[in-house]
């Protein structure tokens, strides 16, 4: 069980490096040199900077668990957790809008 656990973790932790990469490397340029206007940014990269932090916040909160629960980790507690808090739910809701 473990070994998936720290697999979904090594996941989200690069998909949370990739995030800030593309933010880093696309998003801000862009901004910076007036490439594209914000808005046109947020039309193509809707709420990427939230979604970036929730990321992280996530992959944080299963390091915790982990460390902490060990063997006993639930991964379905702490994503209900996520979703009740709004964390996650009030991003993605936008996207499906």
């Amino acid at each position: 069980k473990n070994i998936a656990v720290i697999e979904l973790i090594t996941l989200e932790q690069r998909f949370v490096n990739d995030m800030k990469s593309i933010l880093k490397t696309y998003i801000t340029p862009m901004l910076e040199n007036k490439i594209l206007s914000s808005s046109h940014i947020d039309a193509l990269f809707l709420n990427w900077p939230s979604l970036t932090r929730t990321h992280e916040k996530l992959a944080n909160t299963l390091i915790t668990a982990l460390k902490t629960d060990g063997e006993q980790i639930s991964i379905g507690k702490i994503l209900c957790q996520f979703v009740s808090t709004n964390k996650l739910s009030n991003i993605f809701i936008v996207h499906i809008k």
